[in-house]
């Protein structure tokens, strides 16, 4: 067997350093907090961030288009009383509708992407006063209803496209209501 040359190992090693930053890239952007007293985190994905690509990465790897570029993705995982979000409990998220061309609210499985079920802008009941209440429940519920599909944990997703300009983007407070 002959020795490995020079350009082989530089090669290699390169190959190498690549793959560890890019899994270190993803491990690291992607996913920040809104504010320090919020619970809510929200997805970098605007043009002008650097690590742009490897946000989208996060989506691509779970098997989902990303969103748009003018979208903004939030999650969470938590609610008011910081207790993580499960199958088996009844929530109830409330707050005043935010000024966008669209918006999407959905559950999904703790750690994922994918999401299971949703409500959209579209077919959304809001109230007079524009507050949006929906119920996140295995069973039926009146009124705006989420159904988790998954055993364990869940996250909420909350995507608002193109939201008006000069406006607060509004999140909702998330309630435990039963288990």
């Amino acid at each position: 067997m002959g020795r490995l040359s020079f350009p082989a190992i530089a090669l290699l090693a390169g190959v190498l350093l690549g793959v560890i930053s890019a899994m270190n890239a993803l491990s690291s952007v992607g996913l920040k907090p809104v504010t320090t007293t919020s619970k809510w985190s929200e997805w970098q994905l605007s043009g002008g961030n650097a690590t742009l690509i490897y946000s989208l990465g996060h989506f691509l790897g779970d098997g989902q288009l990303p969103p748009p570029k003018s979208a903004r993705y939030f999650v969470r995982s938590t609610d008011e009383d910081g207790n993580s979000l499960r199958v088996d409990c009844v929530y109830v998220v409330e707050g005043k509708v935010t000024p966008a061309r669209w918006w999407t609210m959905s559950v999904a499985p703790a750690g994922t992407l994918a999401p299971r079920s949703e409500l959209s802008a579209g077919e959304a009941v809001l109230s007079q006063d524009s507050n949006l209440k929906v119920t996140i429940s295995a069973r039926p519920a009146s009124g705006n209803w989420i159904v988790p599909a998954e055993r364990g944990g869940l996250s909420l997703h909350f995507i608002v496209n193109e939201a008006v300009l000069g406006q607060d983007i509004s999140l909702p407070t998330i309630t435990k209501s039963g288990c």
